[in-house]
This record gives C-alpha cells, structure tokens and sequence, in this order.
C-alpha cells in the first residue's frame, strides 16, 4: 500500500505542475498582449496629438528608421541603433562655437609649434652641411700640403 500512494501522489503532483504550468503561460501570453496593446495604444494617442506640421516628419522617421539590408530588411531599427544615433546627432549637431573656436586656436598653436620646429632642423642641416664643407676643405689642404712636400 505505501508505494502504491507514493506513486499516486507522484502522478498527483506532476498533474499539478503541469497544469500550474500552463496556467502561467497563459497568464504570460495575456499579460504580453496586454502591454503590447497598451504600447499600440499609448503609441496611437502620440500620434494623435502630434501637429500638423509633424505628422509628415513622424512618417518620414518611421520610414526611415529601417534596415535597408540584410536578413531585417523593411524591419525597423533596434532601439540600441536608435539610441546611438540619437547620442551621435545630440553630440555632434549641437555642438558650440566656442570648442570650435578654440580646437582652432589649438591647431594654430601647433602649427606655430611644428613651423619653429622645421625651422631648428633647417638650420641644424645647413650647419652640418657647413661641417662638411669646411671639412672637406680642410682635407683638400692637407691633400696639398703633402704633395708639396713630396
């Protein structure tokens, strides 16, 4: 009798969890059709509030907010995607005068920095070239002064 129990509570069980189980998936899939249509609907009142003149931009950025390419082609682009475009334009496109102004003043100043150091080089190489002449002028008499001794 004990083990014929043990089974029949085993079987109870596993009917027990499957059941819960399913009670669960379907309480996920309402659930996730509830958010989704609360998403649709929370997107449609944007829309509906958007003004005239933004209602062609909202079409355009949806129509172009695409893949144009590849296995998600026509599938609109991921929220990360967005996301970093978003950061790239609001980094970028509004940027200030004044880094501009002064990333120019920085360039200026190396431009003064490696101008006065192409000058110091310019005139290390006709230093040596003067070396090098003295040097051969030097020769040229020693040349001479033994000849003459010969």
């Amino acid at each position: 009798m004990g083990i014929y129990t043990s089974y029949k509570r085993r079987f109870q069980l596993k009917n027990a969890n499957k059941i819960r189980l399913e009670k669960q998936q379907k309480n996920s899939e309402t659930t996730s059709t509830d958010n989704e249509n609360q998403q649709r609907a929370d997107l449609i009142s944007t829309i509906q509030r958007l003004l005239e003149n933004e209602v062609s931009l909202a079409t355009s950025l949806i129509s172009n907010m695409r893949y144009p390419k590849g296995p998600n082609k026509g599938n609109i682009i991921s929220p990360y995607l967005q996301k970093k475009a978003h950061n790239y334009i609001s980094q970028n496109l509004y940027k200030h005068q004044s880094t501009l102004q002064d990333s120019n003043s920085k360039l200026k100043q190396e431009n003064k920095r490696l101008h006065r150091k192409n000058q110091a080089l310019v005139k290390r190489t006709q230093s040596l070239g003067a070396k090098v002449q003295h040097t051969l002028n030097q020769k040229s008499k020693h040349i001479a002064e033994i000849c003459s001794l010969v």
